[in-house]
């Protein structure tokens, strides 16, 4: 069984059961928290986490606050904006914004293949700059 790390930032405790279920379903032990404010996301953030996903509306902390947290503290961990009123347009400006990507609630049953392509890309990416600073380290010391 494939396990997973869920920071979820989310004011509704029904959401929040329902996107650990999509995890479950996908055959994964899901470790996950809710939070729903910025004080208790800034502690959460003192650990390590597979994925954020982040509701669209909260009522006493807005997505572009936790993205923005969430970039400075864990730049590359996976952050997903959830919503079930989210349309292209808001989901692209999500995107913009630095979100890895966006989900409609009504499509849970995608967010466990969603989540799994946003990290193997984020790995890909640290392996491939990893590769990077080992050729030019390699480059500045060839005569």
């Amino acid at each position: 069984m494939k396990q997973i790390k869920l920071l979820i930032v989310e004011d509704n405790v029904d959401d929040a059961f329902l996107i650990e279920q999509s995890f479950r379903r996908a055959e994964y032990s899901v470790d996950a928290r809710r939070v729903e404010t910025q004080a208790a996301m800034e502690t959460a953030l003192g650990e390590t986490w597979d994925a954020i996903l982040c509701d669209y509306v909260l009522p006493l902390f807005a997505w572009p606050g936790a993205l923005d947290l969430a970039r400075a503290r864990c730049p590359d961990t996976p952050f997903v904006v959830l919503s079930g009123q989210i349309d292209d347009d808001r989901g692209a400006a999500a995107i913009r914004a630095g979100a890895t990507d966006y989900l409609d609630k009504r499509d849970l049953a995608r967010l466990p293949e969603i989540v799994e392509r946003a990290i193997r890309m984020k790995r890909a990416g640290r392996e491939y700059a990893q590769r990077a600073e080992r050729v030019i380290a390699g480059a500045a010391r060839a005569p």
